[in-house]
C-alpha cells in the first residue's frame, strides 16, 4: 500500500486515493488538497458514517465541524454539489 492510501481509512478510502493519483497524474501537486480530504476523511471515520455515498447531508455536517472549511476547502471533495447551499450560516 502506497503512503497516500495509508492517509485514507474511510469507507471512501479507495476512491479519495484513486481521486488523489488522478489529480497527480494531471500534473497537480494535490497536496494541500489532499490535507482537506485527510480531515474528510477522519471526520467521516469520527462520525461512523458507513454508507458508501457522498451525500449533502455528510458535506453539510462536516463543514458545520470542520472550523478551517471555506471554499476552497469543500471544493476538494470529489462531489458535484452546489456550493452556495453548503455555506456556513451563523
Amino acid at each position: 500500500m502506497s503512503k497516500c492510501n495509508d492517509k485514507f481509512n474511510s469507507i471512501f478510502a479507495d476512491k479519495l486515493y484513486s481521486f488523489v493519483k488522478f489529480k497527480q497524474g494531471m500534473g497537480w501537486s494535490y497536496s494541500d488538497a489532499s490535507r482537506a480530504l485527510v480531515c474528510f476523511d477522519k471526520y467521516v471515520i469520527e462520525s461512523k458514517y458507513t454508507t458508501p455515498i457522498i451525500t449533502k447531508e455528510l458535506i453539510n455536517s462536516w463543514i458545520e465541524n470542520y472550523p478551517n472549511a471555506n471554499q476552497t476547502t469543500i471544493c476538494a471533495i470529489p462531489v458535484k454539489i452546489d456550493t452556495k447551499k453548503l455555506q456556513k450560516t451563523k
